[in-house]
């Protein structure tokens, strides 16, 4: 008997486009379902469908029906068209090893979107929409970052984090597989982390005279590289804030070039900690009638970190912006943070400290 399934109970529709083949039509939710003449087309097969649901079509009502994920995965090995099922955003357990689960970044261990995309069988930007929605509700555990495909050589976006945003974010991911990673990621963060600590606690230490001699000549090679690292850097770190201006208020580009980035990283930066956010304006000299903007959230402009530019005629600008002194600290401590700077400088304080 067929099981009768209710789209209106938390699916949400996912649509995988085979090229020439077509579109899959798919519904993501308690469990994954694929539409049954979809899969049957694609793969060239027919089998028994596993459940079914009734719609009215505006002048009748009709059945469709659906296959699970085992059925798919099944009739795909059946037909030979077991390379199909990735497309489908299908992945064998076995696809996938424990230490590829959690890498080091920065002394961390981290996992990436795509890693958590590709084992939970989901949408890289399904997953993607999932970590903005928490970053935007100030979740400070991503950090969004490039990343180039390996077939078509071109960049895209994807976010690197950590245990708790990890946490966070599959939250919602029910169903046995995704219990199943679940309890894979937690055994590969601990694994990491285990050895992360035991480095930082047990330093290896040379085995031999050769061992000993190749040591101390790589501490003197870095020494020699951080030396001349420093020397390129000294004049840029004579440019600050501080030294730009009177006054308690400064653009971005200048915050930026202090801190020895560039505006668009920073803006960047600011967006993944949930301090900015994207905004749509409409501009002339884009074809396409606007173009977006990092700027504040509100509550920042109230909190006294940033302030809107206002015109002649008392207009507020919301496209236009400085920061404030205050809010050059509060950048300082969100780099300082997540260790992008190796302590906060004495130009970045507030006056009062400062003095």
């Amino acid at each position: 008997m067929l099981k009768k399934i209710n789209l209106n109970e938390n699916y949400h529709n996912e649509d995988f486009d085979l090229g020439h083949r077509g579109y899959v039509r798919s519904f993501n939710g308690p469990e994954r379902l694929f539409l049954a003449e979809d899969i049957n087309r694609v793969f060239d097969t027919s089998y028994p469908a596993y459940g079914s649901t009734d719609y009215w079509d505006g002048k009748q009502y009709r059945t469709i029906f659906f296959y699970d994920e085992d059925t798919v995965r099944s009739l795909a090995k059946s037909s030979g068209n077991e390379s199909l099922l990735p497309a489908l955003g299908i992945v064998e357990g076995t696809q996938v090893n424990l230490p590829d689960l959690v890498t080091v970044e920065n002394g961390k261990a981290m996992t990436t979107s795509l890693k958590v995309a590709e084992v939970f069988g989901k949408r890289h930007d399904a997953v993607l929409r999932d970590i903005r929605n928490l970053v935007g509700k100030g979740v400070h555990n991503f950090v969004e970052t490039p990343y180039v495909h390996p077939q078509n050589g071109q960049e895209y976006r994807m976010y690197l984090m950590d245990r708790d945003g990890f946490s966070l974010l599959v939250m919602g991911f029910t169903g046995d597989k995704a219990l199943d990673w679940k309890l894979k990621y937690i055994e590969a963060f601990n694994k990491m982390e285990k050895a992360l600590l035991d480095q930082r606690n047990n330093p290896a230490l040379p085995q031999s005279y050769s061992e000993a001699l190749r040591a101390l000549a790589d501490e003197a090679e870095a020494r020699q590289a951080l030396a001349a690292e420093n020397k390129v850097l000294a004049p840029k770190a004579e440019y600050h804030v501080g030294a730009t201006k009177d006054g308690e208020e400064y653009y971005l580009r200048e915050v930026a070039r202090s801190f020895g980035t560039t505006h668009i990283q920073l803006s960047r930066f600011l967006v993944s900690k949930g301090v900015f956010r994207t905004r749509r304006f409409a501009s002339k000299s884009q074809v396409c009638g606007y173009k977006n903007r990092n700027v504040p959230k509100e509550r920042y402009v109230d909190g006294g970190y940033f302030t809107w530019e206002v015109d002649i005629n008392g207009y507020i600008n919301k496209v236009n912006y400085t920061i404030t002194q205050k809010g050059v600290h509060f950048i300082a401590e969100l780099l300082y943070a997540d260790g992008l700077i190796d302590e906060i400088p004495a130009w970045a304080n507030l006056h009062e400290e400062a003095a």
